[in-house]
């Protein structure tokens, strides 16, 4: 594989992973990694968002994502934030970050790195975007070849389709044209895509069942493009004010157009925009660990892309630092437990012991100085939950937000304590004399 920064040379022949050469395709991943997923709280806090997490294993939801699209992909950026920038090298050290002024969801974000993909490298490579906290099964370098393929010789924008296992009324769905179409060569297959007739947003069971039975896809939230044909459809977009900015290339103007622009995602602000659409459908596990019950899938899962996930039962004096199976209750995490007369639990942690008796069919969540306990039934509830934490300034890490300086002056006498109190962005000063 190659990848030619302008003014450099041009492109090298990639091969596929089963030996098969195809057409040179340059691909560079670009990986979101400025979010919070704050369902999964008190784990995922402002301070600590659920891509730096190791909930099972050692390596975090983001290396775990960066190492998949090594080999996959030509070169690989990281788009975060400003605040996550040291926390993003200290755990990916060898990708290039770059950081977008403030969170405006996935449409602003992927124009954002589309602009910088355009200027940076030659050829109008594809452009892979992906999250950077999601679980997916064995078949991804495959479905990922395949999407990439499609995008560079059809001028669409591509998406990649799940076949769905169950009504989840957690995630968005595809909808496709029933007329199918595949691009040669790929795999020593046919890369098999269909038109988009519309996107879904999270349903309700009873119209998640429906959109089954139709065949919809459920949407994983990775996709891929050119840039030349993503920006056509920007120019005519929401997003247009934000692409007009970053070809002005002054940092005020976009930063002042990101904060300008409403929050919307790529599928709304772009895809539904644009009839030149496909969809690529993959039968791989996939998960975007959205909420704690996830994990109840993961512990029985099978054919996971690399994941180092300890899925078998272990007998209840073994202590386990991974997502394991003990007495129908998974733990998730470095947590002890005891467990009696209950089942089919979730109990996570960073640390300490948590005992239950007689429950069943609770999330139980211990990290460092909050707890949470919830229902498994309302899982996805839990992100009303952070909203009113964040109404309440409580959703911020308190030694974070707190900074405690000793200060002494020159002749000993009086000595004061400095605290500064940061809420946000107010910054208060307390001084208090110290007698002793």
């Amino acid at each position: 594989m190659g990848l030619s920064k302008r003014g450099n040379g041009g492109s090298m022949p990639m091969t596929t992973s089963d030996g098969a050469s195809s057409t040179a395709v340059d691909v560079v991943g670009v990986v979101l990694a400025g979010g919070i997923g704050s369902r999964l709280y008190p784990a995922s806090r402002e301070h600590r968002p659920k891509q730096f997490l190791s909930l099972f294993g050692d390596r975090s939801f983001l290396t775990r994502t960066v190492d998949r699209l090594r080999g996959i992909t030509d070169t690989i950026l990281i788009l975060t934030r400003d605040t996550f920038v040291e926390t993003v090298t200290d755990q990916v050290s060898d990708v290039t970050v770059i950081t977008e002024p403030v969170r405006r969801d996935t449409g602003p974000a992927a124009l954002y790195a589309t602009h910088y993909v355009e200027k940076t490298y030659e050829n109008d490579p594809v452009v892979l975007l992906t999250p950077s906290d999601h679980v997916v099964g064995a078949g991804f370098e495959t479905a990922v070849r395949r999407m990439s393929a499609v995008a560079a010789r059809t001028d669409r924008l591509v998406t990649l389709g799940i076949t769905p296992t169950r009504p989840e009324t957690g995630y968005g769905y595809i909808e496709p044209v029933e007329t199918g179409n595949s691009v040669d060569n790929i795999n020593e297959n046919a890369a098999s895509w269909q038109p988009i007739q519309s996107f879904h947003e999270k349903p309700e069971t009873e119209t998640a069942e429906q959109y089954i039975q139709a065949g919809h896809y459920w949407n994983a939230g990775i996709f891929a493009w050119r840039p030349t044909v993503f920006n056509d459809v920007a120019a005519d977009s929401a997003l247009a004010p934000l692409q007009a900015a970053l070809q002005n290339k002054t940092s005020d103007s976009v930063a002042d157009a990101f904060t300008a622009i409403d929050s919307q995602s790529v599928d709304r602000a772009i895809f539904e925009q644009s009839e030149a659409t496909a969809v690529v459908p993959t039968d791989m596990m996939w998960d975007d660990i959205g909420t704690w019950d996830a994990f109840d899938r993961l512990a029985v899962q099978d054919g996971l892309a690399g994941e180092d996930i300890d899925t078998k039962a272990v007998p209840p004096q073994e202590e386990e630092s991974h997502t394991t199976t003990r007495e129908e209750t998974v733990i998730v995490g470095d947590v002890e437990t005891e467990v009696i007369d209950g089942k089919n639990n979730i109990i996570a942690g960073n640390g300490g012991h948590v005992s239950t008796i007689g429950v069943s069919d609770l999330i139980v969540v211990t990290w460092d100085d909050r707890t949470l306990v919830v229902d498994k039934d309302d899982a996805q509830s839990v992100r009303t939950l952070v909203s009113k934490l964040r109404e309440r300034g409580l959703f911020w890490d308190s030694w974070t937000d707190w900074e405690r300086i000793f200060v002494q002056s020159s002749t000993g006498w009086p000595r004061y304590f400095l605290t500064i109190v940061a809420v946000r962005s107010v910054r208060g000063l307390e001084v208090t004399p110290r007698m002793d």
